[in-house]
């Protein structure tokens, strides 16, 4: 049933671009707003495993998507003649886009370069086959709604993320690993919806955890952080298998919400 909601609900934002699209090979490209990039628009080879070049006609490539698009533009992948499972995106990529690898349902894996910046909303949406996600450590914040619904992801390594958006895990509903959380200060509105084998998080430094950031993660048994740590109300709703030793801990650090 999710994977019909978060499919309507891209369609809903989806809009096709306005800027014009030069075909060079396998992809759709065109440049960037500064003039000086070159921004992958599309994919139209017949290869399942992409490897995408890191300059396309002299220029350099920047952004997968169009980046800080006012509204989301058609996702890269999605209408490939392929089904496309792997993708390796080059050194010099700062940003993927609103939508780029939406919908992109039988990508299993994607090798994300070092000066990776930004993920952008909706970036990764019901990739549902999408297993592991290692984000480089300038990666900073992973926008609303990024990876909602990959249903098959099971590890997320983010060791330079300082907020986590609005709903950007809901539906990963085996999502049970998350590493390198240490620089992590912020976890927005319905972050980890859904997460349900999600069993044990560790915070290491002061965190905000904003109201249902872990709704409905029915089997999260520990939560373990420092002593500056501040909620929002119910930010563990639904998480009934809190052990009674995380439920003290969560009382004491100022927790008055439901479980």
């Amino acid at each position: 049933m999710k994977k019909h909601i978060y499919g309507a609900l891209l369609l809903l934002v989806s809009v096709c671009g306005g800027l014009h699209a030069n075909q060079e090979g396998d992809f759709l490209v065109e440049l960037d707003e500064e003039g000086t990039g070159a921004v992958v628009t599309g994919y139209i080879g017949m290869l399942k495993e992409v490897v995408i070049p890191a300059i396309i006609q002299g220029v350099p490539v920047v952004s997968i998507g169009r980046p800080r698009a006012e509204l989301p533009p058609e996702s890269v992948f999605e209408n490939a003649p392929v089904k496309v499972i792997t993708v390796a995106v080059p050194e010099g990529v700062k940003a993927i886009g609103r939508n780029a690898f939406a919908r992109t349902y039988g990508l299993t894996s994607v090798v994300l370069p070092k000066s990776l910046k930004t993920i952008e909303e909706y970036a990764f949406m019901s990739c549902w086959s999408l297993r592991r996600i290692e984000l480089p450590p300038n990666v900073s914040i992973i926008d609303s709604w990024a990876f909602a619904g990959c249903e098959m992801l099971a590890s997320v390594s983010m060791p330079g993320v300082t907020v986590i958006g609005r709903n950007a895990f809901d539906g990963c509903s085996n999502l049970a690993s998350l590493i390198n959380t240490g620089h992590v200060q912020t976890i927005s509105y319905g972050a980890f919806n859904g997460c349900k084998i999600l069993r044990n998080i560790t915070f290491p430094n002061a965190v905000n955890i904003e109201d249902r950031a872990f709704y409905g993660c029915v089997l999260l048994e520990t939560v373990t952080f420092p002593a500056q740590i501040s909620f929002s109300n119910d930010s563990f709703l639904g998480c009934k298998k809190l052990t009674l030793a995380t439920q003290a801990a969560l009382k004491k650090a100022g927790y008055t919400g439901r479980y």
